[in-house]
């Protein structure tokens, strides 16, 4: 056995990501857990790497005395073609081992005779009869453990879990408890009515049967602290709760906050043997799998036992060869299914089993990388009751995968290959056809990893024809280790795709891949240049961003390539084939917009963490990135004087107005780029720590007695009498410095590192002691503010919050004023030659949440918390500042690698060419777990057809006028389709419009070309000065006004408007214009 770092704790900084999705009680949990994986193929494999992930505390391996033979080398990843002959576990266990050092890693060729002490046992692909035995043996212990049977045979895939007969689920989602903020509470006969707020940060989550929690409610306060149950849910925006017997109810006054309770909820499970008895079986039985085949999980379920039936008479899985093997399934699965329950509807499909059959005996890289995921999530499930676990079967299959018609018998025979079970279920030219594609991976983090070790399984790109080309401008980090599996801590800091590469070469030495280190946009043309797509077969998306995604998907639409899109969020995922001129492509779908926080809120008006912790990161990159950097453009600049610098920035186009908030920040509290300059410049440390304290005052003292000063608790909105301080406003306290209190502490030795650092001052050795600390605090002399009636607070409606004297207490200054205040500031800095020549430098930081000693967390979880003690609102430890303020992405190994599977069996859908109506677009959950299978939608048409519109809706919103719609071509049109000028190259921009005058009697209105996200008006019939244009060479004109580099482009993309004889407007697609021949 290999020997796993002694320490329970959890490395929160390496497990951020999965703590996101787990949180800490549970990753607590894994570090106890010991799982035996009894299995030697793919999916056990992909099973013990998820797991290995996920941190448990032990992982044995069981092969049963199997053999490395060459069929296994098509889906365990760490096999190669040295071990064949030698035990798979032995073989394996040792790369396995180098996924987690804290993963205890170990083989066994037998069973062992107990299993006392694992947690968790996986049966994969084992024989009817082993399973049983082993789920028998776990159910005899005390308490008995949890069991799992799951196989890929072919195209079809099954998992059974027993958890026991009292299974306790803790979390059944993993979703944050609501929370709603009241508005008010009523007695409504012998119940509660209870009316939330409506606001966006405190969404209407309650419903029927959850269980609440009141805190803060005001009149009412025999309900704070007490936990009731919730009848049922009034919409919209109320809920009742029943009242206790015998007890008395003071008045509601105002506010309140009520919290979801999470419930416990205990399955109970049947055994293997109890679940194979079909009279029992009920719908409720299979897990949630919905889409155009969702009706077939009870054939499936037929079919699972006809083959553990012909296993156990024959020894063997069914053959591809022997076509009777398949009338011998089929025949037992209408004998199975004469079993069921009339409830349980099932509707026999011989073709479906015949082809199915035919693919039994290989286990394919997809499937097992599918089961893999869905496998080791339910194993983490099992040991931590977090999420709710299939109950208890899950079938699928993608029979849709295979040829429309069914190959010859000589196609499907084994070469002695790496790639046998390829060939057996899909043929000897399909897999010669996989190995000759040219396929582009966009990105290889989490998802390229694992697209990676599918291609290289699959074979895909290994031909002398073939290849992979991967890119990723990033560099491997430690809190990538967790997920990004093809990477190691020897690898930190290295290209993700360099080694990603390599690494997935020594699973498959024939993979033609090559790494690239540019990040796929605009800027980069001149890499991935026309030639570049056009010399691909397909593009696979391994992004975790919309705008790359947008950029990818304009392209696959400009040169028609296939698009494999997929992304994951936490146990949530998404995958999406994207087929030129058969579906819509990924930009059809507007990307859902993250809802903006107002400012006032931030500032002023906090309500939740949410609300602190955006403004914290603000602050720091306010302090310590920005301001900086703009004293360092100052030094860097040319000006003779700090004054003329301000008027060239005057006259680049800046306002006098931003210059002045730039340059001094708030006209009270400051934090403008001069706090890094001058006089305010530190000289020593001890200078920081001062700054630090009076930062302290600023944000948790003055600025919240300057707004109670402005708003106490009794003020009333003048306009509605309203009392201004109600729901979600919460009343704002001041928080005194406490030299004993670690939150205060951790505020200010994170303030006076990062002052010291970026102001280039050495820190001490006992930097992060807090008791220096307190020694220097003594010396601050901290001056006593005076709130002040002369300035405004910004609210939700400044107009109508109605202040102490019912109007604006002082309005902005003109751009005079603002230029006076500006000289004035600067006439005493030296000139930005003085300051060069003096060494004046400061040091930026930009912000890295991962690195946990550069004191940039500790500075806004520190900022946020004490914020968030002024509203009263409940803090956060530093992980969840991290995961919340960092915009952590919460991300496991399970969804990643089932995810990747189905768009794997994309991809071999689209190498034999199958219909549209046989892709399938995936949603699924593994927390619920729910999948839902889509067919992809057809591309919107433009079409000719008439409309109603208005034309002028703000002054006339009644009327309305038929508009008719042109189109060129005259029969419609797709994103998909462009109007290609062939050999018409070498125009000039009078040629180009003629063309269409000449070709389709349309007059060119408008060209535009967008160059780097910008659009260049090449003509425009309202423009005079674009007429001046015309006569010159288009592709001149691209270079000189454009700056267009056509190193390595054939042809550009115009965006050309057109109308017809009698001025009518026609929507065409976009121009191809080709540079040369």
């Amino acid at each position: 056995m290999a020997s796993a770092r002694s320490s329970d704790e959890i490395d929160e900084s390496l497990q951020s990501r999965q703590m996101a999705v787990y949180g800490r009680k549970s990753m607590r949990k894994l570090r106890n857990v010991s799982v035996l994986i009894v299995g030697s193929d793919g999916v056990a494999a992909e099973i013990a790497k998820n797991v290995i992930l996920a941190n448990v505390r032990a992982v044995t391996l069981c092969d049963l005395r199997a053999k490395v033979a060459h069929r296994h080398l098509s889906s365990h990843f760490y096999l190669t073609a040295d071990d064949i002959g030698k035990s798979v576990a032995a073989a394996s266990f040792r790369r396995l081992q180098e996924l987690n050092d804290a993963v205890a890693v170990s083989a066994l060729e037998d069973i062992p005779d107990s299993l006392h002490g694992f947690t968790v046992v996986v049966c994969v692909g084992a024989p009817l009869d082993v399973s049983l035995r082993l789920n028998d043996a776990c159910r005899a212990l005390t308490p008995p453990v949890p069991f799992i049977r799951c196989a890929a045979r072919g195209l079809y895939g099954s998992v059974f879990t027993d958890f026991g007969e009292e299974f306790v689920v803790e979390d059944k989602d993993g979703n944050e408890p609501g929370v709603v903020l009241i508005d008010s509470i009523l007695e409504k006969r012998a119940s509660l009515k209870v009316t939330c707020v409506q606001d966006e940060s405190h969404p209407m989550t309650i419903s029927g049967g959850d269980v609440v929690k009141f805190t803060e409610v005001m009149g009412m306060t025999e309900l704070n602290g007490e936990v009731y149950t919730v009848m049922k849910r009034d919409p919209p925006q109320s809920f009742i709760v029943r009242m206790r017997k015998g007890e008395t109810y003071s008045p509601h006054k105002s506010g309140g906050v009520a919290t979801q309770v999470k419930q416990p909820v205990i399955l109970a499970f049947k055994s293997l043997r109890l679940a194979l008895e079909n009279e029992k079986l009920e719908k409720g039985d299979f897990a949630n799998w919905a889409g155009p085949t969702q009706g077939r999980q009870a054939l499936l379920h037929a079919y699972n036992q006809a083959l553990d039936t012909f296993q156990a008479t024959h020894g063997c899985l069914p053959s591809q060869c022997q076509p009777e093997h398949a009338e011998e399934v089929l025949a037992a699965v209408k004998s199975i299914s004469q079993t069921f329950p009339e409830n349980v509807q099932l509707s026999i499909d011989e073709d479906v089993i015949r082809r199915l059959c035919s693919t039994a005996s290989a286990v394919i890289n997809p499937m097992a990388a599918i089961l893999g995921g869905i496998v080791g999530q339910e194993v983490i499930k099992a040991s931590t009751g977090k999420f709710t676990p299939i109950r208890q079967w899950l079938h699928f299959d993608a029979v849709e995968c295979l040829p429309e018609t069914a190959l010859a018998k000589e196609d499907h025979e084994p070469l002695t290959s790496r790639y046998d079970d390829m060939i057996v279920v899909f043929g000897r030219a399909f897999q010669e056809k996989l190995e000759s594609l040219k396929y582009f991976m966009v990105g290889c983090g989490a998802l390229g990893c694992e697209f990676l070790k599918n291609f290289a399984m699959m074979g895909v790109g290994v031909g002398k024809d073939g290849s992979i080309t991967v890119t990723d401008d990033d560099t491997i980090e430690r809190s990538n280790l967790t997920r990004q599996f093809l990477f190691r801590n020897r690898d930190v800091g290295k290209s993700k795709s360099e080694v990603a590469v390599d690494a997935a070469r020594e699973m498959n030495p024939s993979l033609n891949a090559i790494a690239l280190q540019d990040r796929v946009s605009n800027n980069t043309e001149s890499v991935f240049h026309g030639e570049f797509w056009r010399s691909n077969d397909g593009v696979c998306n391994a992004l975790d961003n919309v705008p790359a995604r947008m950029y990818v998907d304009e392209q696959c639409v400009r040169y028609g390539l296939s698009l494999l899109e997929s992304g994951t969020m936490g146990t949530k995922c998404h995958s999406e084939v994207i087929v030129p001129h058969k579906t819509q492509h990924y930009g059809a779908t507007p990307a859902a917009q993250e809802k903006q926080v107002p400012q006032c809120v931030l500032h002023n008006f906090p309500s939740t963490i949410e609300h602190c912790l955006p403004l914290a990161r603000s602050e720091f990159v306010g302090h310590f990135e920005t301001n900086p950097t703009a004293v360092n453009k100052l030094v860097d600049s040319p000006a003779s004087s700090v004054q003329d610098y301000i008027e060239s920035l005057e006259q680049s186009g800046a306002r006098m107005v931003d210059i002045l908030d730039n340059l001094r920040g708030h006209e009270m509290w400051g934090g403008g780029y001069l706090e890094c300059i001058g006089d305010a410049k530190p000289s020593d440390f001890l200078a920081c720590v001062e700054w630090a304290r009076l930062k302290f005052e600023d944000y948790f003292v003055n600025r919240i007695a300057q707004l109670t000063f402005l708003y106490p608790e009794d003020a009333k909105n003048t306009k509605t009498g309203s009392l201004f301080w109600t729901a979600p406003k919460r009343f704002p306290r001041v928080v005194r410095f406490d030299a004993d209190d670690a939150m205060c502490m951790l505020f200010i030795v994170a303030a006076s590192n990062l002052r010291a650092q970026v102001c280039g001052i050495a820190a001490p050795e006992n930097n992060h002691s807090p008791e220096f600390f307190k020694t220097l605090l003594r010396d601050v002399k901290v001056p006593v503010f005076t709130p002040r009636d002369d300035v405004s607070i910004e609210t939700e409606d400044s107009s109508s919050a109605g202040g102490p004297n019912d109007e604006p207490a002082n309005e902005p200054l003109d751009d005079g004023d603002d230029r006076a205040v500006v000289m004035t500031l600067v006439s005493r800095l030296p000139s930005p030659a003085q300051l060069k020549g003096s060494g004046f430098r400061t040091y930026p930081e930009e912000f890295e949440k991962d690195d946990d000693t550069n004191f940039h967390m500790d500075f806004i979880a520190a900022l946020a918390n004490l914020r968030a003690r002024n509203y009263s609102i409940q803090e956060v430890d530093r992980l969840e500042a991290k995961l919340k303020a960092g915009n952590i992405i919460p991300a496991i190994a399970t969804t990643t690698a089932m995810v990747t599977g189905f768009v794997c069996l994309e991809l071999c859908k689209l190498v034999n060419k199958k219909p549209i109506t046989d892709h399938r677009n995936l949603y699924a959950d593994l927390s619920k777990p729910t999948f839902v299978m889509m067919n992809p939608l057809p591309p919107d048409a433009v079409r000719p057809c008439s409309e109603m519109v208005k034309p002028n809706p703000e002054k006339y919103p009644d009327y309305e006028e038929e508009r008719t719609i042109q189109t060129y071509p005259k029969e419609g049109y797709t994103v998909w389709d462009h109007i290609d000028m062939e050999n018409d190259c070498d125009l000039t921009l009078q040629q180009l419009v003629d063309h269409f005058k000449e070709r389709a009697s349309l007059t060119v209105t408008s060209v535009v070309i967008m160059i780097k996200d910008k659009g260049l008006i090449l003509y425009n019939k309202l423009i005079s000065r674009t007429s001046s244009y015309l006569p010159r060479g288009l592709t001149g004109l691209l270079v000189e006004l454009g700056e267009l580099d056509i190193t390595n482009r054939r042809d550009v993309l115009l965006d050309v408007a057109f109308e017809d004889e009698e001025g009518g407007d026609v929507e065409a697609p976009k121009v191809i214009y080709n540079l040369y021949p």
